[in-house]
């Protein structure tokens, strides 16, 4: 779990480009250029052929969202859940290059952690099924629960325990750029 959240932390903060790239290693400012040629293919059968090759730069956005919040001991989603996980699937299907997103469910500290654990499993799934059922497709999405291992907010106050009680969720957005050779 934890290295495939190192993994995509690596993603997200790297930029790959299909072609080899020259870089001054001194220089840590520079951009990064791709090294792009002409390159001529004297095989073929016709004469002077030449073939432009074009460096496609991709750069992967991670984009936390707003969180769901759940009641006391509650996996069922609220109207307002609702609302909310409506407006992620309109920005699901108006966003081009959309590769994953994580649903993290969460817990307070209240009950045990095994109880827990599988609370925070459960609102995953629901906040899951949910997206499912509004036409997200499965390969998308990519659940887990953190039960209480993972706050956002105090855990000995009112307001910070019903933050805690939530599903985080977080897109992964491929943002390809084109550059001319």
């Amino acid at each position: 779990m934890i290295f495939a959240f190192l993994l995509l932390s690596a993603l997200i903060i790297t930029e790959y480009t299909i072609q080899p790239v020259e870089q001054n290693i001194v220089d840590q400012s520079a951009p990064i250029v791709p090294n792009i040629r002409a390159e001529t293919q004297p095989h073929t059968h016709q004469k002077n052929s030449h073939t432009k090759i074009q460096a496609i730069t991709t750069r992967f956005e991670f984009i936390t969202l707003t969180p769901v919040l759940f009641d006391f001991d509650q996996s069922k989603l609220s109207h307002p859940a609702k609302e909310s996980l409506d407006e992620i699937v309109t920005f699901i299907s108006t966003t081009k290059g959309v590769k994953r997103l994580f649903i993290e469910g969460n817990t307070d500290q209240s009950g045990s952690n095994s109880y827990n654990d599988r609370l925070s499993d459960h609102r995953a799934n629901s906040v899951k099924k949910y997206l499912l059922e509004k036409g997200v497709p499965k390969k998308l999405l990519s659940e887990t629960g953190y039960g209480e291992m993972r706050p956002i907010d105090e855990y000995w106050t009112r307001n910070g325990k019903q933050r805690n009680r939530h599903v985080s969720l977080h897109i992964l957005v491929n943002k390809s750029i084109e550059q001319a050779p």
